[in-house]
């Protein structure tokens, strides 16, 4: 969307720096953005370089690969002239990378409106920061959870102690 904040990732040589700018226009064939800045000065990018756009939409990250066609100023904007990409990639920006899991089953134990609540559960992902498990049935975000459940054939339970973070309605 337009006066997105996004992310240009420009290579000069061996290395690769990225710069906060902004999304202004989208046309047919061609984005446009403001003109990334060091220090105060536009950097000089010319047209036919390949660049890298980060772009955040709803907590997840898209990233694609474009190619500079120019540059012009727009009133007092310096403005650089993006190809359109034909696809974006989804890419993971966590500080826990979340591993998808063969699903097994999680006991759940909640207290909502001071009764207690026990569920069966199934595990989808798992990350040092959290799990993703999917349940048939509302639990408040904020909502301490005790969570019960054994990896692999292993015998040991695991029994740990969580809050939800996130609970959707996913379609099945």
């Amino acid at each position: 969307k337009l006066e997105q904040p996004i992310e240009i990732e420009i290579r000069q040589g061996e290395t690769t720096k990225a710069y906060p700018t902004k999304l202004i226009d989208i046309a047919p064939q061609t984005i446009s953005i403001i003109a990334p800045q060091e220090e105060g000065k536009v950097l000089p990018i010319e047209g036919g370089t390949w660049v890298k756009l980060v772009v955040s939409e709803g907590g997840v990250v898209f990233t694609f690969d474009t190619l500079v066609q120019g540059a012009k100023i727009q009133g007092t904007v310096p403005v650089l002239i993006l190809q359109k990409p034909a696809r974006m990639e989804r890419i993971q920006r966590r500080s826990n990378f979340r591993v998808p899991t063969e699903d097994f089953p999680v006991k759940v134990k909640y207290i909502e409106s001071g009764r207690v609540h026990n569920i069966t559960a199934v595990c989808r992902e798992i990350s040092g920061g959290g799990m993703m498990i999917i349940v048939d049935t509302y639990i408040p975000q904020g909502a301490s959870i005790e969570l019960n459940f054994k990896l692999s054939d292993e015998p040991e339970i695991f029994s740990l102690i969580g809050e939800v973070r996130r609970c959707e309605q996913i379609e099945t």
